[in-house]
């Protein structure tokens, strides 16, 4: 979707908002443009036309499209970004693929992750085969250097406890915090792992939309960014990118679907990885195919927003 190119009050008429009600929290639920549940709709009845032929033969190449403009707005590789249907889902599947050893690898993550994936991390820390948890813990108003120089003596400090050098060490921390509102310095939290030889899990539910990214040059080992907040897709669409290193650690999705069969023979439209995430059961297919809906495609435009400040 273009930018509309009008801002404040004129902006209501976008959405289908209640015009009585003040909408302030866009971060938790998003809203959704009109134009957006337009196109939603026009891409429900093409898949109710014919929901076998749709789902068969042409949702792999529309999932495709989808993941090719979001890995190239994220400056990624197509084949390192799938599509999943939020954060949390992306962050549990994490948690529960890599390989821990139970009372020697450690996970760090932050006392100001959002609540609902704190309770995924403590689930991972009572799985059979479980990582010790290790909290780090921030107080704000501070600098990005400041927080940097704490994250960098806490990985230390760990380290200076493991029973072993050869154990993993996994560090989940935010992008954008959501309460307080307040940005990280993740690239550099992802430069300390890559030094401290650091698996790197980026919560950027709050970045899509908000910040400039390339994921190519910052490399984290796992990043998922929500695109129903600010890429104002329909809840429910969300991007899981895997760096290609560490492709091998997430062998299937949760609950693990049938992969991908290609319609014509001899032609890969998506890779072995990509495919894994293409049919987990029964789902909405047309949420995610709302992120490149409309003439000319919205992604990744986000009403204009971002240009705001200098229009």
């Amino acid at each position: 979707m273009a930018s509309s190119g009008v801002y404040g009050h004129d902006m209501l008429a976008l959405f289908g908002l209640d015009p009585d009600f003040l909408h302030l929290n866009h971060g938790s639920f998003g809203a959704l443009p009109n134009v957006v549940r337009e196109a939603y709709n026009a891409i429900s009845q093409e898949v109710e036309r014919n929901p076998d032929l749709f789902i068969r033969r042409c949702l792999g190449q529309r999932m495709r499209e989808v993941r090719r403009r979001l890995a190239a707005h994220l400056k990624a590789h197509e084949d390192e970004c799938v599509l999943i249907p939020n954060v949390t889902h992306g962050i549990n599947l994490i948690l529960r693929s890599l390989p821990w050893s139970s009372g020697q690898d450690v996970l760090i993550y932050t006392s100001t992750a959002f609540s609902q994936i704190k309770r995924n991390v403590f689930v991972a820390g009572g799985l059979p085969t479980s990582p010790i948890l290790s909290e780090f813990s921030l107080d704000f108003p501070q600098t990005h250097m400041s927080i940097l120089s704490q994250f960098s003596r806490h990985i230390r400090a760990v380290k200076g406890k493991a029973a072993s050098k050869t154990i993993r060490i996994a560090a989940l921390f935010d992008s954008i915090v959501s309460t307080p509102g307040v940005t990280m310095p993740w690239k550099g939290m992802v430069e300390i792992c890559h030094a401290e030889g650091i698996t790197s899990i980026v919560d950027a539910a709050h970045s899509l939309g908000q910040e400039p990214i390339n994921l190519s040059e910052t490399q984290p080992d796992f990043w998922i960014g929500n695109c129903s907040k600010w890429l104002y897709a329909k809840r429910g669409s969300a991007v899981l990118y895997v760096a290609q290193r560490n492709q091998y650690l997430i062998p299937n999705n949760i609950p693990a679907g049938l992969g991908w069969f290609e319609p014509v023979a001899d032609t890969q439209t998506m890779s072995l990885f990509a495919g894994q995430f293409y049919w987990n059961g029964s789902t909405d297919v047309a949420l995610p195919l709302t992120l490149v809906a409309g003439k000319p495609p919205r992604l990744p435009n986000y009403l204009g927003l971002r240009s705001y400040p200098s229009a």
